[in-house]
């Protein structure tokens, strides 16, 4: 193989000359980009619970692997490239890079739009601290994961980011609530008309300096040409990215940079390993405590609120490894006592003269408290997703705005994630979303926006169905937690801990 210099060729992956590299080096890179499959692990687990189970394991791959290789090359994603460097450095090896990538084919701004992160201001604002070390971080690596809390200004970094980076960008989001806030936010901070904002999404196609795209969009087809138009590609929301099939999708893009976004690109089958081959490591964050303490985000009170709801048969199917959640969700939805409980909560906010969001996993459990909400004259309406739903939910959202209606009830997959609500300063969380961090994150990102006097977020304890989990989660999750205790007061939830132990 001789002693010259190992050539990596830089494109949409890195790529290596199988006659340069020792078998050795190659069989470590292979083993460092595969991954034991978290679903077989845990399908495989359930089936020793339950035998019946077993022919589910038939077919299911117990490994991810990233790599790839023909009989002349040996590929790697984007991401990998510091174990790649590391391989070749342990094994005595010296590289050079060939840098293959591109700067798009696509339109550019002839004159680059000026960024006005705070167009109220009259100077247009200016980036705040960490805003401004995620735009550095992401010029400086160019492969990254950008990490912040919900609320603290993601899309605006990366609004300054693609500008700064002056090259034709693609950003890909996966619902249409983000669509639509990335098209407001452009127009808002760089002020563009509509007609100046790229859209794929659905049949429409059209291709501008900054281009918003549907991920659903982008899996059912691209050509080699789209694909060479970006010098950038922002994924928002990255976790979203971390299927082996939408990997396959971004791995295409030869793109110069490669931004991943998101409050926690952790997952709930912990396939986040794809999201940093995608895009690499995460080169920028900031904690929550961080933004609480100065002033940026707010605290969200976690206020826990026990019920008597009870599904036995869930807690037996669960330790045998096959509950049914749509089942538990269609029982929560249709037990009037809990529902009753929730509703008062929101009552009570009502009356004390603040907004309220209600969210559940069900439409019809929406519709249920719209119902019993505008039967008792509050003024309330529907945020839910799809088209048929568009025009109510664009509607709400503007009485949320200008305060002519009190509460919006509504999914967390509509609301959860992308919705700017920056009025509204109490939530109530209807139904369970378990040990998903990043779930309630978003769900709490809803509220914590500044410029409330403070904010809240109830979450119904159904402790016989869950048990102490929820609150263990609970309290990692918040800086401050709540229980309500049987005579209405509220117990630190320590308090509450060491009651129950004594």
């Amino acid at each position: 193989m001789g002693d010259a210099a190992v050539l990596i060729r830089v494109d949409s992956r890195l790529r290596l000359s199988r006659a340069e590299v020792p078998p050795a080096v190659l069989d470590r890179l292979r083993e460092a980009t595969t991954y034991a499959d978290p679903a077989h692990a845990k399908m495989a687990r359930m089936a020793q619970r339950n035998r019946r189970l077993a022919w589910r394991l038939k077919g299911m791959a117990a490994q991810v692997q990233t790599w790839a290789e023909t009989t002349q090359e040996f590929s790697l994603p984007r991401g990998a490239f510091a174990r790649l460097r590391a391989a070749l450095r342990d094994a005595g090896l010296t590289w050079r890079v060939e840098d293959n990538r591109t700067t798009g084919t696509g339109p550019r701004f002839t004159v680059p739009p000026k960024h006005r992160p705070d167009p109220d201001a009259a100077d247009g604002g200016a980036l705040r601290w960490y805003q401004q070390q995620a735009v550095d971080a992401g010029l400086a690596t160019e492969n990254a994961v950008l990490r912040a809390p919900t609320g603290s200004g993601k899309t605006t970094s990366a609004i300054a980011l693609a500008v700064e980076a002056d090259v034709p960008v693609l950003v890909v989001v996966w619902t249409g609530g983000l669509f639509e806030q990335w098209e407001t936010r452009l127009m808002r901070e760089l002020g563009l008309r509509a007609s100046d904002i790229g859209r794929v999404r659905g049949g429409e196609r059209s291709i501008k300096p900054i281009t918003i795209a549907m991920q659903q969009t982008l899996w059912r087809g691209m050509t080699p040409e789209f694909i060479g138009t970006w010098g950038m590609v922002v994924c928002d929301e990255v976790q979203r990215a971390a299927s082996v099939t939408f990997m396959d999708v971004l791995d295409k893009f030869p793109a110069r940079y490669r931004i991943g976004i998101s409050a926690d690109e952790t997952r709930a089958d912990r396939k986040e390993f794809l999201v940093y081959d995608l895009f690499g490591d995460v080169a920028h964050e900031v904690s929550q405590d961080d933004l609480i303490d100065e002033g940026s985000v707010l605290d969200v009170e976690c206020r826990v609120v026990p019920t008597e709801f009870r599904a036995d048969w869930y807690v037996a199917a669960r330790a045998s490894g096959t509950p049914d959640f749509n089942r538990l969700l269609g029982e929560m939805a249709e037990d009037e006592t809990r529902n009753a409980l929730a509703l008062d909560l929101v009552l009570a906010e009502v009356e004390a003269g603040n907004q309220v969001l209600v969210l559940s996993h069900r439409v019809e459990h929406c519709q249920r408290f719209d119902a019993a909400l505008a039967a008792r004259a509050v003024p309330c309406d529907l945020m839910l997703g799809g088209d048929e739903w568009k025009g109510r939910f664009d509607a709400t959202k503007r009485g949320l705005a200008d305060g002519s209606l009190r509460v919006a009830a509504g999914t967390i997959q509509a609301i959860g994630t992308g919705i700017d609500l920056p009025a509204v300063g109490r939530g109530v969380l209807t139904t369970p979303i378990g040990s998903n961090r990043q779930l309630y994150g978003q769900v709490r990102g809803r509220l914590c926006r500044p410029g409330k006097a403070d904010a809240v977020l109830y979450v119904l304890w159904d402790r016989h169905v869950h048990g102490e989990s929820t609150l263990k989660f609970l309290t990692r999750w918040n800086r401050t937690v709540v229980v309500r205790d049987t005579d209405g007061s509220w117990l630190d939830v320590s308090d509450y801990n060491r009651r129950q132990v004594t």
